[in-house]
């Protein structure tokens, strides 16, 4: 074959290539415990925020409580409302902890509190037992200790 009759090569034109910051911005949103990955597919859900958002924007999104995380990637923006695509989830922590017993669990929360973090609550009384532990395992863990402390 003649090199003449050969198509050239398609090449990316300069102009059609920017600086990824440029062009979209990267979110970090923190869902209270409770919301589940699919909750952010909802256009509903991004409506307080929706004004800052552009097509295109990648949000990174990790549950207060460390347990799941997301990326999703804004495809289109209204004044109240943002339509986001699932690129992909991770469960962070999956399966059950082991630790104090169902019938010891009954009688002890363990509660994400925001600026407080994990802690473990008596519900007989709502009495804070201890705060600011950095996972829930963490909390498992304190609370398994704290029960066998007060058995002996």
């Amino acid at each position: 074959m003649s090199k003449n009759t050969q198509t050239p090569m398609k090449k990316l034109a300069p102009s059609a290539c920017f600086s990824a910051d440029y062009k979209r911005n990267i979110w970090q949103a923190y869902p209270e415990p409770g919301v589940t990955p699919a909750d952010l597919l909802d256009p509903g859900y991004w409506s307080n925020i929706a004004g800052m958002l552009r097509p295109y924007d990648r949000i990174e999104a990790l549950v207060e409580d460390g347990g799941w995380w997301a990326e999703l990637l804004v495809l289109e923006v209204g004044h109240n409302w943002a339509k986001v695509m699932m690129l992909r989830e991770v469960e962070i922590r999956p399966g059950a902890e082991s630790g104090p017993s169902v019938d010891q669990m009954s009688e002890h929360e363990i509660r994400y509190r925001g600026v407080k973090k994990w802690s473990v609550v008596r519900k007989a009384d709502s009495a804070v037992l201890v705060e600011d532990l950095k996972t829930k395992e963490e909390a498992v863990g304190w609370l398994g200790a704290h029960l066998k402390a007060m058995a002996a």
